[in-house]
């Protein structure tokens, strides 16, 4: 017979990799927002690109980052 406790470890492992894979899309998906502010930049499109978008999309890309390293860290760990 299967242990809860072991139950509830394998549930919560699976959660943490579930997170990790969805920081790493979100990463992905920031990663490719700012890619297109640096190619607009090429365009010679300045007056397009808000600095706001960026510096936010740069903020969560950090944080992202930061969470995913430590939830990595965790599962390796």
């Amino acid at each position: 017979m299967t242990d809860p406790l072991d139950l509830i470890k394998k549930g919560g492992l699976a959660a943490k990799k579930e997170r990790l894979r969805d920081l790493c899309l979100k990463i992905d998906r920031l990663i490719q927002a700012i890619q297109l502010n640096t190619f607009r930049i090429h365009d010679e499109d300045l007056d397009s690109i808000k600095e706001d978008h960026v510096l936010a999309a740069a903020a969560d890309l950090a944080e992202a980052v930061k969470l995913a390293r430590k939830i990595k860290a965790e599962l390796e760990g």
